[in-house]
């Protein structure tokens, strides 16, 4: 009897498990089938927020001037002769930048009943860009500032754009601010961040917002498991002359006061302490040029720590 006991509740036990991890996999199914629903419903929400823009009265109001600091979801698109939107459709990828997008006015319609002009229909294109292909101006990395600050240099040493928006006034005049400059003015905004990125506008005028605008974001997904090195990171080094480890070492992390110059005799006592910092990644395959430039300009292990101030 004892024996038969047994077998009875070894094959109870074996169904109880077996009930509770199908369970299991029909509440993750469940989510799933949520999240799907969710994602669908948002694309295509989406879809008619756009739709409805065009169909707004901005666009078909011809006392109302569209540009592309107004209406930066809007791309012209160029006929084939590269200077009309009629007698056939440029596609985008094979425009140049100036031409595909809505930069100024928009010219007259074409579709029927607007003047003398020709039947036909205005065509348009929205822009879709990978936030996570642009740099989080809400970031709290202590990067942050250095990011930006080399993004302006990497658009002013770029052929396609050769202008630097750090500027107060358009046309590289007025004060050339740094990537501090902005974090400062975003601390100072409600809650300590930007709401859009438009509010840049007041600190860099609305030209150099278009021409930043595309790399750069309020809105970005944050990683929250992401960690960064405690070690050096309140830590004013100073080159000293002395012998190596002159100086006291400085707090829990071992970083000598006194580093050397030659990075080869560089020593550090102790372990580096991690701690959690969210961060927006930037997706490599997808970053233009000018933001993988300012992400990884002055990024190097020549040092004990990366971005650790030496000489301040």
């Amino acid at each position: 009897m004892l024996l038969i006991a047994l077998a009875v509740l070894t094959l109870l036990s074996i169904i109880a498990v077996t009930f509770v991890a199908l369970m299991r996999l029909e509440m993750k199914a469940t989510e799933n089938f949520r999240d799907r629903g969710r994602t669908h419903l948002l694309a295509n929400s989406a879809e008619s927020a756009v739709i409805s823009m065009l169909r707004s009265r901005p666009f078909w109001d011809a006392h109302v001037v569209s540009s592309r600091t107004r209406s930066p979801w809007i791309y012209g698109i160029i006929g084939g002769d590269g200077e009309t939107r009629v007698g056939g459709i440029l596609d985008l990828k094979d425009a140049d930048g100036d031409e595909a997008s809505l930069g100024g006015t928009l010219s007259r319609g074409t579709y029927p009943g607007i003047g003398a002009g020709t039947p036909g229909e205005d065509r348009y294109r929205v822009k879709l860009i990978d936030t996570s292909a642009q740099i989080h101006l809400n970031g709290k990395q202590d990067t942050l500032a250095d990011m930006l600050t080399n993004l302006g240099q990497a658009l002013a040493g770029d052929d396609r754009y050769g202008i630097n928006p750090l500027w107060t006034e358009p046309n590289e005049s007025g004060k050339l601010l740094k990537g501090a400059d902005i974090v400062q003015f975003r601390n100072r905004l409600p809650g300590g961040q930007f709401s859009s990125k438009s509010e840049l506008a007041a600190l860099i005028g609305s030209e150099n917002l278009a021409l930043i605008s595309d790399f750069v974001t309020a809105h970005a997904w944050v990683n929250p498991y992401t960690q960064r090195s405690g070690a050096g990171r309140e830590v004013n080094n100073r080159v000293g002359t002395g012998v190596q480890g002159a100086g006291g070492v400085i707090g829990t992390t071992g970083v000598s006061r006194n580093l050397p110059q030659d990075p080869r005799s560089q020593r550090v006592t102790g372990a580096a302490q991690l701690g959690g910092e969210g961060r927006s990644p930037i997706n490599i395959n997808t970053a233009p040029e000018p933001v993988l430039i300012a992400t990884l300009m002055g990024v190097g292990g020549r040092r004990a720590f990366p971005y650790m101030s030496i000489n301040s």
